[in-house]
């Protein structure tokens, strides 16, 4: 979505991409935080998130550094920005493509119970444990702890939309109900104000420096950017 930017012939369809953009991005970070935490070992698992977490603030310091290259000193104009904020998104994902193992749990879950075992294993040594063939997990052990959970593929359209959207429903319903209202409202509530706070002021924050009469405004988006890294390192 991003190379798209960069060749949207009007500002209709450069909203659309960046709606598409938007989507991906939100259908990324839920299961980027899982699986780093299903792959990372427990001793440094809250490190491995804190640094995952702090490639956003990263990002953003990215950005400023080519604003500044692009408008400030005149090499290209926005659709040269665009690709450019472009190349790191199209870069992880072929290193994560490549170079990040499926999950084991979403392996088993769907029947590949082999591939479950060799990925388990293989991050057992990655984790400094001594695995050996006798502590090795085997395939016996996924396939009995998995057997009675996995997820049968529909190809046969056995089960309509209206099948299937109903279920989605009541997973949904789920994070209301009495048991769970407790800990899901509260979060979502504290999610929204991050959300609103943070990205709000992410988008005026430029025209809030044009307003108060700062001259160098890529400098100081730059200076915006580099200050959120401490906090989110801290905490």
């Amino acid at each position: 979505a991003g190379g798209l930017s960069a060749v949207s012939p009007n500002a209709i369809v450069l909203a659309l991409v960046r709606l598409v953009a938007g989507v991906g991005i939100g259908a990324t970070v839920p299961p980027l935080f899982s699986l780093v935490a299903e792959l990372s070992p427990p001793s440094t698992r809250g490190l491995m998130v804190t640094i995952v977490a702090s490639f956003w603030m990263i990002g953003s310091i990215y950005t400023a550094v080519m604003a500044i290259i692009v408008f400030q000193w005149n090499y290209g104009g926005w659709r040269t920005f665009a690709l450019w904020c472009a190349l790191p998104s199209a870069t992880g994902a072929a290193l994560v493509y490549y170079l990040v193992p499926e999950s084991p749990r979403f392996s088993a879950l769907h029947g590949e119970f082999e591939k479950a075992v060799k990925v388990t294993n293989m991050l057992g040594s990655y984790m400094g444990n001594d695995v050996h063939d006798d502590d090795a997990l085997t395939l016996e052990e996924v396939q009995h702890c998995y057997k009675d959970s996995v997820i049968q593929d529909d190809d046969d359209d056995d089960e309509d939309e209206k099948s299937k959207m109903k279920k989605a429903k009541q997973s949904i319903q789920t994070l209301y109900t009495p048991k769970m209202r407790s800990t899901t409202l509260p979060l979502q509530a504290i999610w929204f104000s991050l959300s609103f706070g943070s990205y709000g002021l992410l988008i005026w924050i430029n025209s809030i420096f044009v307003e108060v009469h700062l001259k160098d405004v890529y400098t100081n988006a730059l200076l915006f950017a580099v200050a959120n890294l401490p906090g989110n390192v801290v905490s």
